[in-house]
């Protein structure tokens, strides 16, 4: 049976095997400690650092980008992966699930890149790396909202991508997966062909290759559509 895991997570391992040093920030300091466990099992040389944060608050994810600037004097890749979805009709989520949705897929993942370009414009130099979803441009029935904030910030780094167009050093990735097994997909909501879906580890598979383009090219997009039906009917 195949262990689900976050995109986020098989990142997280990629870029510690090829000895990056490595910040995560999420909310659940469990899962944190959890990562952090199993890379350095895996991994004891590793370097990871885990910052409990919210990146719904503004002043959380600007913490953050100080924590890494204060403990490693600089920021060369930042990944942008923030995500919640609560799947169903526009009019069938609660306030509370639509505002969560948009605290975290939007506002939040806005500052963020913020913060990171701004490090970037200092440094001259930098990539970020935007985890998004083939659903930002391909809308699917019963994720109105969710696709919604994913084109919101698709559409901030497709403008994003024109600014920096000239700057050689700093590069800006957009990575759009299709249907990923992940926790998102949890049996007692979803009968799914799991064979037939993008897997977290394809996603950190293409960050890694982007990271190593050659600089006389800028990498824009990567869409990983599933293979095959993954709804049972």
């Amino acid at each position: 049976v195949y262990k689900r895991q976050g995109i986020g997570r098989s990142i997280a391992f990629e870029l510690s095997t090829k000895g990056a040093l490595v910040a995560v920030m999420a909310r659940r300091k469990d899962k944190l400690i959890e990562l952090e466990t199993e890379i350095h099992a895996k991994l004891p040389k590793a370097k990871i650092i885990v910052y409990e944060g919210d990146i719904r608050k503004k002043s959380s994810t600007q913490k953050f980008f100080e924590f890494i600037i204060k403990n490693w004097g600089r920021l060369d890749v930042f990944v942008n992966n923030a995500g919640v979805t609560d799947s169903g009709r526009f009019a069938d989520l609660s306030p509370n699930q639509i505002q969560n949705m948009i605290n975290t897929n939007f506002n939040g993942s806005v500052w963020a890149l913020y913060y990171a370009i701004k490090i970037f414009e200092e440094n001259r130099e930098g990539t970020i790396i935007n985890i998004s979803s083939t659903l930002a441009t391909k809308p699917y029935p019963n994720a109105s909202l969710y696709a919604s904030t994913k084109s919101g910030i698709h559409s901030l780094i497709k403008s994003l991508q024109e600014d920096y167009i000239n700057h050689k050093n700093i590069k800006i990735i957009n990575i759009s997966p299709g249907a990923t097994l992940t926790d998102a997909f949890k049996e007692n909501n979803h009968a799914v062909n799991t064979q037939n879906m993008v897997l977290p580890e394809d996603v950190a598979d293409f960050v890694t290759y982007a990271l190593n383009s050659p600089d006389n090219m800028q990498i824009t997009e990567f869409s990983l559509r599933q293979s095959g039906q993954v709804f049972n009917s």
